[in-house]
């Protein structure tokens, strides 16, 4: 923790302006996506995926890492990705969210974090 005061952050992103034609490769987003994580120090243990046939081909996935998780739903016809990343290391969330953005031409890029774990050591909030 780098303050004492969570056990992780929880972070919410919705990535908007994405080719549809990217959002629909299973095998590039899923790829990409490692990368992002690896180059950033993260430990892959285990992922997973699925693509769907019909509802605009959109791609479902989840990455396990030693310290860390990781999922998306890609949504093809909004040209909209979903990221859900949860860490308990000390790092930022922030920073992959970035990257990703910058590497799919993202366009606006809404996002939230939550700090978990805050009552873990006695604080009420």
């Amino acid at each position: 923790m780098e303050d004492g005061s969570y056990i992780g952050k929880h972070m919410l992103a919705d990535l908007y302006g994405i080719a549809p034609e990217l959002l629909r490769q299973r095998d590039f987003i899923m790829g990409f996506l490692e990368d992002v994580f690896r180059g950033a120090g993260y430990t892959i243990l285990d992922k997973s995926s699925h693509q769907f046939e019909d509802h605009g081909q959109g791609v479902r996935g989840f990455f396990l890492m030693s310290d860390s998780q990781a999922s998306l739903h890609t949504y093809p016809e909004q040209r909209y990705l979903a990221l859900d990343i949860f860490t308990s290391r000390e790092g930022s969330p922030e920073s992959i969210v970035r990257r990703i953005a910058q590497g799919l031409s993202a366009g606006p890029v809404i996002s939230s974090i939550h700090m978990r774990g805050a009552a873990a050591e006695g604080n009420d909030t």
